[in-house]
């Protein structure tokens, strides 16, 4: 089997190059060319833009009239009526008429091609022969007798109700499937709905009426209905319905069966229809006509892709018509009619003059084979496919010329095309190279002369004979002499001088102004003079180099060098403060003149004192001397702190109220040494007894203690004593827990007056019952 291109997905445009043409609106273009198969048709689709989203504020028939007026209110129940409708006689129902394939007379200025063996495109012999012909055999009529529409007696029985089972959103025939005869709705074994995917199956199914349902098939749920073909199907009623409608979605058509359908559906209908939805057919072969107002297929939008046999459709006035767009797959194409494209507003098919067409057919384009022969010339040029009926963009040649010849045109089918030419492709052909008498030249560049070659003038010179032109025509004969340029000469330009990173070579060079590549350099070793630097002096080396060429002159070169800086030792440590700072003082080992004096950094560690016993804390002092550490140490005494001496509060809070949620804290710090606060902290009292660390918590910063609140509601109201131990000494300080609800006295109160002169009355009282005890006492002595 012949290999097929590579086509882009559905939807994506067939890019404007080899080997897929390009698209156009099926108009002529001023430069474009056909090589035409007459027997098939050259119109080709013009969009394959994607179909919008469901949520398309456009969606719905924007130019649908109102509801029928015929009596429907039997439609807008779940059930149907038993017995509304009986089988139609297939002879009774009207055949479609042929769809029409037209000829067209060959376009003003185009040069057609017919293939060979093929009459002209006004043969009488082309509606019968030409490829995309469409048939005229009425499908009803091949199944009259193998109808699978339920007789009157049956229809009585398929009404859904409960005793049927649940109600599912779909009609076939006239029958409402139900939970109970989905599996076979129409009880011959063809048609079937499953209702967890939303999809119907059509198995050689072939339905002649609708019952009283607006269409043979009626949908009316929300989620997109898929229909699969199996076999030959058809659909067809002689009522003003649809063959298929879905009232609420989108609905899919696939499957490898075919599908025709024949009714008489209204002008707000269709063959195949969704109100408020797309239509998608992926799959089969689909044939829809209707012979009322309506169209072939109505949708939102219409998508046909590229999985189908054919998909043929025929109404009153349209075809196809969708309220957005329609969108065809990228190898489809509209064969009839002939030179049928989309509108411009992609709503409708239309003929080369833009008239809606009532009839269409979209089938899938064949694959033609465009090869390239290279006459005289020799090599190879890779074949091109194109979809038929599609463009081409005739390619440069890639062919190698014969000797004193080169390309002139191709000629295809008795035609000649220049590369670049638009040509519509109708069948399989061959591109020759033709070529004319030419000498094969090569351009020689003009080549500058330098100071010691020669150049040359731009001429040509021609492979096959060798003779020397001056035009690129080869017009005007020369000879090797008339193209010579003498050498110039040398023109040097002022010498350069560089000198080695290390100064141990200087190079000098000069350049030619003509030719740079042209140089003359010397390069030697310069004599060095040192200048001695010093601990806080620089020094520096002194260079010179001569040259043996006199064009170059004698070269100096200072090279500075960094003072020596110091070498710093001896260190001698100076302590203060108690120990706690340290000094160093350095001599410069270079020059015992030079010294400094730097801070030591000074750590301690500590041995803790007692109640009874010093501690100490042993200092060392640290210092970098050229790189390497230098130590020192000393130690200092700790003494005890004792009671309520040495350590002291810096922080506490002297108050607490029963039912706090927080409890109260403390910092205590050391007069002297405080880093060993924290390390000497034993424990607390409060009033004399030792109390668990569950009820407190310390932490560093000096010493910060927390009493908890748990702890504090356990004691009494009143004042108490906390006493904090450490190692070597204690303290400690009075804290008062008030009753429940406690409020201090505030200064703007009514009363505050009255309180305090009962205070004081109180107090009097109290002075006067002391002075009459002391009298009584002093009268029994």
């Amino acid at each position: 089997a012949q290999d097929q291109p590579e086509y882009p997905d559905d939807g994506e445009s067939i890019p404007d190059q080899p080997p897929y043409g390009d698209y156009d609106n099926g108009v002529q273009e001023q430069d474009e060319q056909y090589i035409e198969d007459t027997a098939f048709t050259d119109a080709v689709n013009e969009s394959t833009d994607p179909l919008p989203s469901d949520d398309d504020p456009a969606a719905g028939f924007s130019d649908a009239p109102s509801e029928n007026t015929e009596d429907t209110s039997s439609e807008n129940t779940q059930d149907d009526p038993a017995g509304t409708s009986s089988t139609d006689d297939p002879e009774d129902t009207a055949p479609q008429e042929p769809y029409e394939n037209p000829t067209e007379t060959p376009r003003e200025g185009v040069t057609e091609i017919a293939a060979p063996g093929e009459e002209p495109e006004d043969s009488a012999s082309e509606a019968a022969t030409g490829i995309g012909d469409i048939s005229t055999a009425d499908p009803a009529e091949e199944t009259s007798d193998t109808s699978d529409t339920p007789s009157d007696t049956a229809k009585e029985t398929t009404t859904a109700s409960d005793k049927n089972g649940k109600a599912l959103p779909i009609w076939v025939g006239g029958t409402h499937a139900t939970s109970k005869n989905k599996e076979d709705i129409l009880g011959k074994g063809k048609v079937s709905y499953d209702d967890k995917t939303n999809t119907l199956t059509l198995k050689g199914a072939s339905i002649k009426s609708a019952g009283n349902k607006k269409a043979v098939i009626y949908y009316e749920g929300t989620d997109p209905l898929t229909i699969v073909l199996s076999g030959d199907n058809s659909l067809s009623d002689k009522g003003t319905v649809s063959g298929i409608m879905s009232a609420k979605s989108s609905v899919t058509i696939k499957g490898t069966g075919t599908l025709t359908i024949r009714t008489d559906a209204a002008s707000s209908g269709a063959g195949i229809c969704a109100k408020e939805g797309d239509v998608v057919i992926s799959g089969g072969t689909v044939s829809s006509s209707t012979t009322g107002g309506g169209a072939g297929i109505r949708a939102r939008n219409i998508r046909i892709e590229n999985g189908i046999s054919k998909v043929q459709a025929s109404g009153k006035k349209d075809a196809l018509l969708a309220d957005n767009k329609i969108t065809l797959a990228g190898r489809l194409g509209i064969i009839s009619p002939k030179n049928g494209k989309l509108s411009g507003d992609g709503r409708k098919i239309t003929d080369q003059d833009g008239t809606a067409a009532a009839s269409a057919v979209i089938e899938p384009l064949p694959v033609l084979e465009i090869t390239f022969d290279p006459g005289e010339g020799s090599g190879t040029m890779e074949k091109q496919t194109v979809l038929k009926g599609r463009k081409l963009k005739v390619p440069e040649n890639g062919f190698t010329a014969p000797q004193c010849k080169k390309f002139d045109v191709w000629r295809a089918d008795g035609k000649t095309f220049k590369p670049g030419t638009t040509v519509r492709i109708g069948k399989s052909v061959t591109f020759i190279a033709e070529w004319k008498i030419s000498h094969t030249l090569n351009l020689v560049d003009y080549t500058e002369p330098t100071c010691e070659r020669a150049g040359n003038i731009e001429h040509y010179v021609c492979t096959v004979c060798g003779k020397l032109f001056d035009d690129s025509e080869a017009q005007e004969e020369i000879e090797e002499k008339d193209t010579v340029i003498r050498a110039l000469g040398h023109e040097w330009d002022e010498p350069s001088y560089t000198w080695a990173s290390d100064k141990s070579t200087a190079t000098a060079k000069r350049i030619c102004l003509r030719d740079s590549s042209h140089t003359e350099t010397e390069t030697v070793k310069p004599v060095r003079k040192v200048v001695e630097p010093a601990c806080e002096k620089k020094g520096k080396y002194i260079y010179t180099a001569t040259f043996k060429n006199k064009a170059f002159a004698e070269q100096k070169k200072e090279v500075e060098l960094k003072a020596l800086g110091h070498i710093w030792s001896n260190p001698e440590f100076r302590w203060s403060n108690k120990n706690r700072d340290c000094e160093v003082r350095l001599t410069c080992s270079r020059d015992s003149s030079h010294k400094k004096t730097v801070d030591a950094e000074v750590s301690g560690v500590y041995t803790l004192p007692t109640k009874t016993a010093d501690g100490k804390v042993r200092y060392t002092a640290t210092v970098k001397v050229n790189g390497k550490e230098e130590t020192d140490t000393a130690e200092s005494l700790i003494s005890p702190a004792g009671n309520n001496d040495g350590y002291r509060f810096t922080k506490r809070e002297s108050n607490w109220t029963k039912d706090s949620k927080s409890g109260i804290s403390f910092t205590v710090k050391r007069d002297e040494y405080d880093g060993i606060t924290y390390k000497a902290f034993n424990g607390i009292k409060i009033d004399g007894k030792s109390i668990s660390s569950n009820n407190y918590t310390d932490e560093k910063g000096s010493l910060k203690l927390h009493l908890k609140a748990h702890y504090l509601q356990t004691l009494s109201e009143g004042d108490h004593t906390l006493l904090v131990d450490f190692k070597d000494g204690t303290v400690d300080t009075i804290f008062h827990v008030r009753a429940r609800g406690w409020k201090s006295p505030r200064t703007g109160d009514d009363n505050t007056p009255l309180l305090w002169a009962g205070l004081a009355a109180a107090g009097l009282l109290g002075i006067f019952c002391l002075l009459m005890i002391k009298n009584r006492k002093t009268g029994r002595r």
